[in-house]
């Protein structure tokens, strides 16, 4: 009788944990994972932003120097932390003055600025090409931190007119998937 009861009972804690996954989903998959595999994320918009993009969880706000080749920005900064180790950062601004006479000049000195700001090594990048109404690039680098610890960064910079926007997502490894899914989700608002 004793056995009975155990095997119910032990089908009856599968059934429930069965059941209760369904609610809360699947809490054997890490945050990176339910990005890229279930589409979960949180989608901003910052107002003046100019436009929206998914995290894959919530991101905070933070400032970040930037230099334009023309002086250094305070500008401000949405990153989120997956999986304590891999960041995913969205960055925006306007230029002042009048802006960049030539956009492909441009992006490549932000390029090469953003390379020296993290004192990285470049590893790839692509030629400007048009997205929409705006000019952009893509690379790739390296950089090793005061403790030693190598971090890769995909890095994605979008300019139009005056406004510039940096998408990034860094690793301790290469996170090309979780750079694509990111950048895919970018979309001009106004």
């Amino acid at each position: 009788m004793l056995g009975v009861l155990i095997v119910i009972a032990l089908v009856s804690a599968v059934g429930a944990v069965h059941q209760f996954g369904a609610l809360v989903g699947n809490n054997t998959k890490d945050e990176l994972s339910r990005y890229l595999d279930d589409h979960a994320h949180t989608t901003i918009s910052p107002g003046g932003g100019g436009f929206r993009v998914d995290f894959p969880v919530p991101p905070t706000r933070q400032s970040e120097q930037v230099s334009t080749g023309v002086g250094t920005l305070t500008v401000p900064r949405d990153g989120s932390l997956v999986d304590d180790e891999v960041t995913f950062e969205a960055v925006w601004f306007e230029v002042p003055g009048a802006g960049p006479a030539l956009t492909d000049r441009f992006l490549g000195a932000l390029v090469a600025l953003q390379v020296h700001q993290f004192s990285g090594s470049r590893i790839a990048d692509s030629r400007p090409h048009k997205v929409g109404r705006a000019m952009s690039r893509e690379f790739v680098f390296a950089s090793i931190d005061r403790i030693g610890v190598k971090r890769y960064f995909d890095e994605w910079i979008i300019v139009e007119g005056r406004r510039v926007w940096l998408l990034r997502v860094g690793s301790r490894i290469r996170r090309d998937e979780a750079f694509r899914a990111f950048v895919s989700s970018f979309a001009f608002t106004s």
